[in-house]
């Protein structure tokens, strides 16, 4: 509240300077009560403009603040939150975003996580095999630290709460890559000028029957397990995703690019 009171002094201040200025320079020359009219519209227009660069930079020092402390909870270090807010602010910052939210169903008061989350999954399509081996490779990892991750990394109902304890486990390397790839394919998507190709249902059955073969017998009968019920419990979802990303390490390049893209993507069967 403070730095709001100050920024609206400051505007006020600034206007009346201009408005000054102006009187000094020119307006003081007009005849009768237009030199002072136009000196009070100009105080009164300098002000608003003023008013409005001193709280938008306000608004973004108060959003860039709050996106660093919930990324400083996320991620346990400082570094890594300091990067994640530069990285994600400035997105949001992007003139395209508010086009791409609205074309994805979310309102423009959506919290800015959930902006940056919604384009960045629909981004994922337009990453590299590289790109999207890295990624799957960090959720491994997190999925190996916390059973409520990878059990979420199977029914794709994970909680923020869940995943921070699990993201605190990863070295700054690892965290500094996945802020790296999340912010890459957020720029792909906003990038974006056409839909991302299409897996055909054949493709991804060749793929899955690939990575079934190449299973351990307990790994095939957990991933059957978990694929059987609607709702598995968490023990059988961790135990199936971690049986399919294990599979998934054993097979062809080709097939393992596949299923990587069916993973992040699976609207695009």
């Amino acid at each position: 509240m403070a730095v709001f009171v100050l920024a609206v002094v400051l505007a006020v201040a600034l206007g009346i300077g201009v408005g000054v200025l102006a009187w000094q320079t020119v307006l003081s020359t007009w005849r009768g009560a237009l030199g002072p009219i136009a000196l009070l519209a100009t105080i009164c227009f300098s002000t608003a403009i003023f008013l409005k660069i001193a709280t938008g930079i306000v608004t973004y020092r108060n959003e860039r603040a709050a996106m660093e402390e919930g990324a400083l909870a996320l991620y346990g270090r400082a570094s890594t939150a300091k990067l994640h807010a530069d990285v994600f602010r400035r997105l949001l910052s992007d003139p395209r975003m508010p086009a791409r939210i609205s074309a994805l169903g979310l309102p423009a008061s959506a919290p800015p996580e959930q902006r940056i989350m919604a384009v960045m999954q629909r981004g994922c399509a337009w990453l590299s095999d590289e790109q999207r081996a890295e990624a799957f490779e960090i959720r491994r990892a997190l999925a190996a630290a916390s059973p409520e991750v990878c059990a979420s990394s199977w029914t794709g109902q994970g909680s923020p709460e869940a995943l921070a304890p699990a993201m605190r486990t990863l070295d700054e390397d690892k965290q500094r890559a996945w802020i790296r790839i999340i912010a890459r394919a957020t720029e792909l998507e906003l990038a974006a000028n056409s839909a991302p190709a299409r897996v055909s249902r054949e493709a991804r059955d060749a793929a899955l029957m690939e990575i079934l073969g190449a299973m351990s017998q307990d790994e095939r009968a957990a991933f059957e397990r978990a694929s059987a019920s609607q709702k598995p419990t968490p023990e059988e979802a961790c135990a199936g995703y971690r049986a399919l990303s294990s599979g998934v390490m054993r097979v062809s390049p080709e097939a393992a690019a596949l299923f990587r893209r069916i993973v992040f993507n699976p609207e695009l069967i």
